[in-house]
Parts: structure tokens; sequence; C-alpha cells
């Protein structure tokens, strides 16, 4: 079987001996201000449940925050959520990580994980925006290592240029994946994730202190894939959710990916693989499909669509490399 790789370099075998680790979940964009309950459920589809798979046999955190703001300002929001949890605190539903915890994996989806880029690359006092808002993101980038981003809408979405107007396809666009994801109004949470430089965390942050790897869906969605360049996951573009360097709108396929070298920032940003799963799927364990590999990738030495599974998920892999496995667990032989 092939064997998991981080970053090419460490090993991901069985983990057995190591203590439970505190995976804290960060959801994407949504049209109104999410209770607890309704970011609990946001990992959730019929009876799967990306939040109880990944975080089996560990502790974990829900952040349920108000995405329809800027991502600067929720990011304010996010970091006290964050911190709570890194102090031993309780989310909505009573979840928390183990008093005394020294391991937290943070996992986002969509929207997310530029509001996190955001906080760890303006953590360091020489940051443009250190600790924006009088928000602890120095001690989030201090305690936090390991960045997961799930389809991250790192350079932005198309979706976003058409609901605010700034695309001539809006209407057919809206109709489709991004309506369901991002509502029909031109919110300030949308208007944050537009693919202008003007509005992207490149510009306003610099490159992370926690290291994001980065997972990309390449499954369509019928109608608005075809608006989008290169290969995507029905809302969000390969030069988005693998935060390439140049144009946010280039053109990328399942073997053409930009290198660790040629990301966003010089540093901070690894690719970790793509799966074919659509916008939807990545965050809810729902579709258990092909994976591949991505050059430089958590796959070791196999270069971008070598395919290294036929059925896994986001969910899975994310177990697999991240979570401590008691002994007996074969799921990630």
């Amino acid at each position: 079987m092939k064997k998991l790789m981080l970053a090419g370099a460490i090993a991901l075998a069985a983990q057995a001996g190591l203590s439970a680790k505190c995976f804290i979940f960060v959801h994407g964009h949504n049209s109104s201000n999410l209770t607890y309950q309704q970011a609990r459920d946001y990992w959730k589809k019929s009876s799967t449940d990306m939040v109880s798979y990944i975080a089996k046999d560990n502790q974990f955190y829900i952040v349920n925050w108000n995405s329809t703001v800027y991502y600067w300002d929720g990011a304010i929001e996010v970091a006290g959520k964050i911190n709570n949890a890194l102090a031993g605190g309780a989310d909505g539903g009573g979840n928390k990580c183990l008093s005394g915890e020294t391991s937290y994996v943070l996992v986002a989806h969509s929207m997310g994980n530029p509001t996190i880029a955001y906080i760890t690359g303006n953590s360091r006092s020489t940051d443009p925006y250190y600790n924006y808002g009088g928000a602890n993101f120095k001690n989030i980038a201090d305690k936090i290592s390991v960045h997961v981003s799930v389809q991250g809408a790192h350079r932005g979405t198309y979706g976003a240029d058409g609901i605010c107007g700034n695309a001539s396809w809006m209407t057919n666009f809206i109709s489709g994946v991004a309506g369901f994801f991002m509502g029909s109004t031109c919110d300030n949470g949308t208007a944050s994730l537009q693919t202008a430089d003007s509005w992207q965390v490149r510009t306003y942050a610099n490159s992370p202190r926690t290291n994001i790897h980065l997972i990309s869906g390449y499954e369509a969605i019928f109608g608005s894939s075809a608006l989008l360049s290169g290969e995507d996951d029905g809302l969000l573009s390969y030069a988005s959710t693998f935060a390439c360097n140049g144009s946010a709108t280039a053109s990328y396929s399942t073997s053409n990916i930009c290198l660790n070298s040629a990301k966003q920032e010089v540093s901070g940003f690894y690719n970790c693989d793509q799966r074919h799963e659509n916008h939807d799927d990545g965050r809810n364990d729902q579709d258990r499909d092909t994976t591949r590999a991505v050059t430089g990738g958590c796959w070791g030495t196999n270069t971008s669509d070598t395919q290294v599974r036929s059925s896994m998920s986001s969910a899975e892999l994310i177990r697999c490399i991240w979570s401590y496995k008691p002994a007996g667990d074969t799921a990630c032989n």
C-alpha cells in the first residue's frame, strides 16, 4: 500500500502510543450568523458526519461564527473562540479540548481558510495587521502548528464576483452552487471573497506561521463548473484551493498544479492531495471516491494525478494523517 507522507518528509504510519489530539473545526460562508447547532450540522449530511469520523478517539471543538462580515472582521470572533478552545473552554455544545492539551489541529472549509490564514499571517509583531481588533492571533500561531485547508477560498471565488455584480454570468452562477453556499446577496463576507487582489488575504497578511496543508476537490457541478477556469469543485477553482501565486483566474488541471514554491506567500502553504469531491462533499464525509496525489504533497514521492486510492474522503484522509488512532485501527493501512 502507498504510504502517506506529510509534506513529503515525515512517514505517517500508525500512531499508537501518542496522546489524543483536539480538532478545532471552522466552517465556511453562510448567509446568516450560525448558531452552535447549525455550525455542528454544517459538517454532516444524512448519516455521514465529518467531525465524528475525524475526531473519533480524539477531542473536538466547533467554532460557530458570523461569516456574513468581512473575513478580517470575522477573524476577530474566530480567534476568540479558538483561544477559548486552547484554554480548555467549551464550545456551544459542551465539547472541549483536554485540560493541558498540547496537540491541536485546525480543520477549516471554504471561507474558514482565508479567515485563519489572516489570523496566522498577522501573528507576528512585524505583520501588517498584528492582533487585529485586539484579538490574540499570536497565541493561536504559538500553539497550533497544523491547519488543514479543505477546499479553501484562498484566492477568492468567481461566485462572489458574480453575486457582487462583477461577472457577466452572475444569474447563471447564482442559480447554482454559489447561491447554495453563499446566499443570493452581496453581504460583506461574500464581497471579501472576490478574486480581485484588493480583497485577498495575501494583500493584508504575511506568510502564515501555522503550516497550511491544502486539500482540493475536482468533481464538477453541472452549470457552475462550466464558468470556472481549469479544474474545480463546482465553486472554487484550483488557483484558489491550491493558493497559487499569480492570477486568481489561472487554469490548472489535475496534472498541472502550482508547486509548494509557487504559492500566494513565500512559505506556509503545502500541497496535500486532490480528490473527486465537489464543494459540498468536502465538508461531510459523504463521498468516498478517487484520490489523486499532488506533487510535493501528502502522498510522498507520488506526483500530481497519480491515483493513490479508489475510495477515500477528505475526512478519512485527515483522520489517517493527523489523528491519534488506537492500536487495532487498520482503516488507514
